[in-house]
């Protein structure tokens, strides 16, 4: 679901390391917080998109504000953010992706500032004896409007420019499946992903394969993904159970594989089941190819498997009644 942030924030003041920010906000944050929660697995890209939509419209406010206001209030949102799924690591690399381009707008700013306030001290010197020195000018009221107004505006693009890259992201990818899927192969993926299906789509533009899909029991999404393979794309498709995969590796040519995050290491954040093909891809020697935008990658290592699940209730496999 989208959300509209379509409102004029305030900031009133920093307080004990945290910005006080309007009711209307926290409403805002509070309503993203809430799905992340409902729904940690979720569509990676549509709740990227949403949080760097929020964090534009944080960013559109503080910034007039100086960049330490502005620093301190994404900071206060992420953490809201992140502690309601802490495994959502889009959420993350967004929060992380937006201080960075913040502290870099800001510094780019300064040094604009500056260049031009030492050309015009260097002018006034040549005209008169008494001028302003540099620091003077850098910190008067009025310099420091003019920077956060630059610096705000540099990075309302930039967020629109990371907007953007996560959109296109999957546009990115399957530009290059022609060149991963050959003529009669026999392609396994492991339940449903939107962008291997669309990975898998372009290439049945172009190619006529096979591909043998895992339903990832007990959410069955890989149910799905097979019908759209069979009715939009033509292509010959077998639905398989998830206890099948090790018997039927030995047919497969590739593996490919979408993803909730990449660890630094390599490691994936991927639905339970994931391991076991991939370990059954290397007993057999099968390459594995792993799909995913550049906002999924992320600076954690997994430190503990077990902190890294997500829990789910047993009722979908036991009813209670």
């Amino acid at each position: 679901r989208s959300l509209d942030f379509g409102w004029w924030l305030e900031i009133e003041m920093v307080v004990e390391g945290e910005v006080r920010l309007p009711a209307a906000v926290k409403e805002a944050v509070e309503l993203l917080a809430g799905q992340i929660r409902q729904e940690p697995l979720a569509q990676s890209s549509s709740v990227a998109m949403n949080t760097a939509k929020l964090l534009r419209a944080v960013v559109s406010a503080l910034a007039l504000n100086g960049e330490e206001i502005c620093v301190v209030g994404l900071r206060q949102v992420g953490r809201v953010l992140y502690e309601a799924s802490p495994l959502v690591f889009v959420v993350e690399n967004t929060v992380r992706r937006v201080l960075r381009i913040v502290r870099e707008a800001f510094e780019l700013a300064r040094q604009s500032a500056q260049t031009k306030i030492a050309e015009k001290v260097y002018t006034d010197e040549n005209e008169t004896e008494d001028s302003p020195d540099l620091d003077s000018m850098m910190s008067s009221k009025k310099a420091q409007t003019e920077l956060n107004q630059e610096a705000r505006k540099e990075i309302m693009e930039l967020i629109d420019e990371h907007s953007s890259e996560i959109e296109t992201a999957s546009d990115s990818i399957i530009e290059q499946a022609v060149g991963h899927i050959h003529a009669k192969e026999v392609i396994l993926t492991y339940g449903g992903s939107k962008t291997v299906e669309l990975f898998l789509l372009e290439a049945a533009k172009k190619r006529k394969y096979e591909v043998i899909v895992v339903e990832n029991a007990p959410s069955c999404d890989g149910h799905k993904l097979a019908k759209t393979l069979a009715i939009e794309g033509g292509l010959d498709v077998t639905l398989i159970p998830d206890s099948t995969v090790f018997a039927i590796m030995s047919r497969v040519h590739k593996v490919i594989l979408g993803t909730h995050a990449i660890m630094a290491n390599g490691a994936l954040i991927a639905s339970c089941g994931t391991h076991l093909t991939v370990a059954a891809a290397k007993f057999h020697a099968k390459p594995v190819v792993v799909v995913a935008g550049l906002y999924k990658l992320t600076p954690g290592f997994p430190h503990d498997r077990d902190a890294l699940n997500v829990t789910l209730s047993p009722a979908a496999v036991v009813p209670y009644r």
